[in-house]
């Protein structure tokens, strides 16, 4: 039977995203509408909307519906809606997420009822465990741990939609990807909270709040044995190497070192910004194990990095081997981080224990775990406070392990 569009009331809706209503309006004005809309007896819709918006747009005045007369409670229409739609076009994830929880409240009270009102059959209100995740997931024809964490994106949207609610958008092209943003920032608060029971400060490091152009008024004229870094790498950041070397020349002792890994596109400048304050010594090469860098401007897949190596005087220490390796690339802490492999090898093949070594570009603190790490004394300045954050949570995880 036909009824007018008009007249079909449209109630609440779990679907926000139609979808490619404008090809469904073509298909239906080239071929018919292929299955009638599906409404109560009150003309309420059950099933159909994308088709009943494409009818609309066509300017249609009735079509055909299909009176169910069957589905009396809250219960049977919504699993009427939820089979529609996982069947005719996916509901996306901030979409069968609410349905879902919805569809397990109204489970759960009508297992109730089944059960009357005897205690000796009370339902504690939930769901047998083989019927619980698996079966909710089902309905909406997602795996049960795709489900479990779209789920978590969603309540995490819900409760602190300032912070977590673009991962809506997010997750709606891939649950993975919100996924991991969310353990991602949960994680770091998780470090925020630990970092707040470690001490600022100790007798084995140090953590300072300053840019590199001011670091010189937190610390004493010649008195770090290395100064152990990697600075940015973009172009717009090479005038960073001369205040690192104007740094390097106040604060480190005679005979001290400047150990700084850099780019390799921009290295004559650098070069000639550093050879303006210190005495060039040699390049270290840095091998990237763990992965290859591409250049694209010089197109050149890069598998190693130069360690500029300059002193302030004459060098003093021992042999070194100019070669060291980073077994795998670590951007857990920062984007820009290095392994923790490959400082080690820095540092336990450039100093000794019991030297104190300068990073003025902290980042995630790689440099302070393997300065701790070889019984060395550690100074880390940041001009980003969060970094010290970061890098005291670290320090914490490596001293509570050692």
């Amino acid at each position: 039977m036909d009824y007018p569009i008009s007249s079909i009331v449209v109630g609440k809706r779990r679907r926000k995203d139609l979808g490619d209503i404008d090809g469904l309006a073509t298909s239906i004005a080239d071929v018919g509408l292929l299955h009638p809309i599906v409404v109560t007896p009150e003309y309420h819709l059950i099933a159909g909307e994308r088709r009943l918006a494409a009818c609309k747009s066509l300017g249609l005045a009735d079509v055909p519906v299909t009176v169910v007369d069957n589905l009396d409670d809250a219960l049977a229409l919504l699993r009427a809606e939820i089979d529609e739609n996982v069947e005719r076009k996916e509901l996306l994830p901030s979409e069968y997420v609410p349905a879902s929880e919805e569809l397990e409240k109204l489970e759960r009270g009508a297992a109730k009822e089944r059960q009357g009102r005897r205690t000796d059959l009370e339902h504690s209100g939930k769901l047998p465990k083989s019927d619980s995740r698996e079966t909710i997931a089902a309905t909406v024809g997602v795996s049960g741990k795709t489900y479990e964490k779209a789920k978590a994106v969603y309540e995490a949207a819900e409760q602190e939609p300032e912070t977590f609610g673009r991962l809506l958008e997010v997750m709606d092209k891939s649950v993975d990807k919100a996924y991991r943003e969310l353990k991602q920032v949960t994680k770091k608060r998780t470090n925020e909270e630990t970092a707040a029971a470690v001490p600022p400060a100790s007798e084995n490091y140090r953590l300072i709040h300053s840019p590199v152009g001011e670091l010189h008024n937190h610390l004493e004229a010649n008195s770090v044995d290395f100064i152990i870094t990697d600075p940015p790498y973009e172009h717009a950041a090479i005038g960073l190497y001369d205040e690192l070397g104007e740094l390097a020349t106040y604060c480190l002792k005679e005979g001290g070192s400047l150990i700084a890994l850099s780019g390799t596109a921009y290295l004559p400048e650098l070069i000639t910004l550093l050879d303006k304050h210190l005495t060039y010594h040699w390049i270290i090469c840095y091998r990237l194990v763990g992965g290859k860098g591409l250049v694209r401007e010089q197109l050149i897949m890069q598998a190693w990095k130069p360690v500029l190596w300059y002193t302030n005087g004459t060098y003093t220490g021992g042999y070194v081997y100019d070669m060291v390796t980073s077994e795998k690339q670590d951007k857990e802490h920062h984007e820009w981080g290095q392994s923790v492999s490959g400082f080690d090898a820095l540092v336990d093949g450039c100093t000794q224990p019991g030297d104190t070594i300068l990073d003025p570009f902290l980042g995630g603190g790689t440099t302070a775990i393997s300065a701790l790490r070889h019984k060395r004394l550690f100074i880390g300045a940041d001009n980003d406070e969060k970094m010290l954050v970061t890098t005291r949570a670290r320090i914490g995880d490596e001293l509570a392990d050692g």
